[in-house]
């Protein structure tokens, strides 16, 4: 009988396992424009794509009042995938930048978008997807200049 219960209770933990999702890539958190996880300066995360059609978006509003420039660092832990690391600004509900991206300088490489000007009251998004799709973790860090000339 008790045989019976522990073959029992490990089949049960071993589909609840074998259907869990990875941690690190919760479905819906940052996958869209609209679900874009809040950045903070100085912040930095470690994460993953999911799949091939996984996206991770990121956005800072500059609610200082003044001019800032921002960078956004993109590191892959790895040659396996090629990543890419993208930048869109909201400027206002009216006016907003394309999508632009970082220089790909290939697989394993580090990308970043550094010295953008920022005006008060605009919001900008980052955007991480695959060219080539491979399970890779990467780092992606923010930072926050002052804008003094």
């Amino acid at each position: 009988m008790k045989l019976k219960k522990m073959l029992t209770v490990l089949f049960t933990s071993v589909l609840l396992l074998t259907f869990s999702s990875p941690v690190g890539a919760v479905t819906g958190i940052g996958d869209t424009k609209e679900t874009a996880i809040t950045l903070f300066p100085g912040t930095a995360f470690n994460l993953f794509l999911s799949d091939s059609n996984d996206e991770d978006w990121f956005k800072w509003t500059n609610t200082t009042g003044d001019y800032k420039f921002i960078g956004g660092y993109f590191s892959p832990s790895n040659k396996a995938a090629e990543y890419r690391l993208g930048i869109h600004i909201v400027y206002s509900p009216s006016r907003s930048s394309f999508i632009l991206y970082a220089n790909n300088y290939g697989p394993g490489n580090a990308q970043f978008i550094d010295n953008i000007l920022i005006p008060p009251g605009a919001t900008v998004y980052f955007k991480v997807d695959s060219i080539n799709y491979a399970m890779m973790q990467y780092d992606f860090e923010f930072e926050v200049y002052n804008y003094n000339l």
